[in-house]
């Protein structure tokens, strides 16, 4: 099972990849499409979760850590392929 590593700027989702890829290059790309640029002190500043499983399940085992939505960012795997719910990964 692939599990993702996400990026937020406070509620906000910046970046999702899966665990081990650049999440620090994925915020710099992502913000060069919104036009934002981040600098290496907000990347610092970010809050970052890693080790999380994406899901379409509302009844999914673990704790639901994320809700997709416009409001806060979309998760969206390397495929492309959009998901509703980011689980925390149980210990």
């Amino acid at each position: 099972m692939t599990t993702y590593t996400l990026a937020f700027a406070g509620p906000l989702l910046i970046a999702c990849v899966p665990d081990g890829a650049d999440i620090e290059a994925a915020v710099i790309a992502e913000g060069r499409r919104s036009g934002f640029e981040f600098d290496p002190f907000d990347l610092e500043r970010l809050d970052i979760e890693r080790g999380c499983i994406l899901t379409n399940d509302p009844d999914a085992p673990d704790c639901v850590f994320f809700k997709s939505g416009p409001d806060a960012g979309w998760l969206v795997d390397e495929h492309g392929t959009t998901f509703a719910y980011a689980l925390r990964r149980s210990a």
